[in-house]
């Protein structure tokens, strides 16, 4: 199991490349992270987006808690359902490791909850442009292999 203060740093550091924390809407909230199977990422793929099978990560931002107040509790901008069987699986195909390719479904999912988005070309550059630049300042500052412990999977 990874070090839950390096990968809340690793988040952190990840959030602020998005530009996230700039958003008036994501200031001073959290945004969870659920890591799920494939069966469980497959249910929400289908209930809530409407598509079949397991996916690597699924972003919900959640706006609408933008007005709780403090005494609740922390205010949450989004949550994330990552799936590191879907990075183990599919790390081989990209050249690198399954650890490299859990954190770009995080980055990924952070970039959605920022406003990116991939479903037309255009945006899917510019996105794609900001997963290589938060990966490159996440592959600099920090050891992913060593964070999440997947093995010698390289």
């Amino acid at each position: 199991m990874p070090q839950r203060a390096v990968v809340r740093r690793l988040l952190c550091r990840a959030l602020e490349c998005s530009g996230l924390p700039s958003q008036p809407a994501f200031r001073d909230a959290e945004v969870r992270v659920v890591l799920v199977g494939p069966r469980r990422i497959a249910a929400l793929n289908r209930h809530f987006l409407g598509h079949a099978g397991p996916t690597d990560v699924i972003a919900f931002a959640l706006p609408c808690l933008a007005g709780v107040p403090l005494e609740a509790g922390p205010r949450c901008a989004g949550e994330l359902y990552v799936n590191p069987a879907a990075a183990l699986a599919a790390a081989p195909r990209h050249g690198h490791s399954a650890a490299t390719e859990l954190t770009l479904y995080l980055v990924h999912g952070l970039l959605h909850l920022a406003g990116h988005d991939d479903l037309v070309p255009g945006p899917r550059r510019r996105m794609r442009a900001a997963e290589r630049r938060v990966m490159a300042h996440l592959s600099r500052e920090f050891d992913l292999d060593a964070i999440w412990e997947f093995g010698s999977d390289k």
